[in-house]
């Protein structure tokens, strides 16, 4: 599959999507041994900066996905400014 956003011809949506999925079942993780530890308010601290991690990787895989044009435009801006600085 072809899109505009891709690296070296690898679309970046599939690169983004395994960040909130690795990072959700650690999350539930950290529930699960939060909820079978007596002390666990910690462990519940712990779990939520992966929850909050995997949604903003989930919004940034969807935002590469819905608006690639987007991330194009981006990248085509970045690489002629990197050509000026050279």
């Amino acid at each position: 599959m072809r899109t505009l956003a891709s690296i070296s011809k690898h679309p970046i949506h599939r690169m983004l999507v395994v960040f909130p999925i690795g990072l959700g079942i650690f999350s539930l993780i950290c529930d699960l041994v939060g909820l079978s530890v007596a002390t666990s308010a910690v462990r519940f601290t712990v779990a939520l900066y992966p929850m909050g991690g995997g949604l903003i990787g989930a919004l940034a895989a969807v935002e590469v996905r819905e608006c690639p044009r987007c991330v194009a435009i981006t990248s085509m801006i970045l690489r002629h400014h990197a050509r000026r600085a050279a």
